[in-house]
């Protein structure tokens, strides 16, 4: 995450980051916004720790020191920038009451409170946004006329949404967003920690305190996904990281992973990554990776 940083304090900058590798403490003197998309890790904030979920969105303060320990294959869209950047435009986004709440008001109160908000985005919400972000990062990408206009026009028009999405939370739907953050927070906890084990519908509904059918809806309206779905996308981004061991034989990975069936391992990963394990560890031993 630290390559292309703005240099000047005009720049306004965005990027997509996606790995597995963690990022160590780091402070820098422009606002940042990190939106992740998929995956799950935990962000480190003042020497506190706090689960992202995909769909959330969090502001780093300039000279913040930050980490992120990263669990699984995660994406997650950052965008950067100094106020000086969006000229008087600035002021008139600051008259926005929730928009100073998220970049102003709530980053200056976290000592205080001790706590971090995270503005959490429904996949009807998040979808747009990303495909949004996206096309910011193509634009700082490109040179063409126009290019430095268009990078402003992304981040006034994602700073706007971001307020809308944060007046719907916490005006009136924080109750609803916060349970459902919670609970999702603690299943992906639960998931990244007993990838090996048996992990049922059933057990991950028991561990969240709720019903099967309650935590599949909301889990499903929370990620876009079914849990099942989720677990399996999970496995499979973690095999992926342990088939450039060539000390581990395929059927070792997949009982890794909490597959005892390498049939089905075989199945799945080809489904999900488009070749078996067999070939994707070729392919990456032959890229001398």
């Amino acid at each position: 995450m630290s390559e292309q940083l703005p240099v000047q304090e005009t720049e306004i900058r965005a990027m997509r980051w996606q790995g597995e590798v963690p990022v160590s403490p780091h402070r820098h003197e422009f606002i940042e916004i990190a939106f992740l998309t998929r995956g799950s890790c935990l962000h480190t904030w003042q020497g506190t720790e706090v689960r992202l979920v995909p769909g959330d969105i969090f502001v780093v303060a300039p000279g913040e020191e930050h980490a992120y320990r990263i669990e699984g294959m995660t994406t997650i869209y950052n965008g950067l920038f100094w106020p000086a950047g969006l000229g008087s435009d600035w002021q008139q986004l600051l008259e926005i009451p929730a928009l100073q709440n998220i970049l102003i008001l709530e980053p200056l109160y976290r000592e205080e409170t001790g706590k971090q908000d995270i503005l959490h985005l429904a996949p009807e919400e998040a979808d747009p946004l990303e495909r949004l972000w996206l096309e910011w990062v193509v634009e700082c990408a490109s040179d063409a006329a126009g290019s430095l206009a268009a990078r402003k026009a992304f981040l006034i028009l994602l700073l706007v949404r971001m307020a809308r999405a944060w007046s719907r939370q916490f005006e009136g739907l924080s109750g609803l967003y916060g349970v459902r953050r919670n609970l999702l927070a603690e299943a992906l906890s639960h998931i990244e920690r007993n990838m090996a084990d048996p992990l049922s519908l059933s057990r991950l509904a028991a561990q969240c305190h709720v019903s099967q059918g309650h935590f599949r809806k909301l889990f499903r309206d929370t990620t876009g996904m079914s849990p099942i779905e989720y677990v399996n996308k999970m496995r499979i981004a973690r095999a992926q990281h342990l088939l450039m061991d060539p000390t581990l034989g395929i059927m070792q990975v997949a009982a890794a992973v909490g597959i005892q069936d390498p049939n089905y391992f075989t199945r799945l990963f080809r489904n999900l990554v488009g070749c078996t394990p067999r070939a994707f560890r070729d392919r990456q031993e032959g890229s001398g990776s």
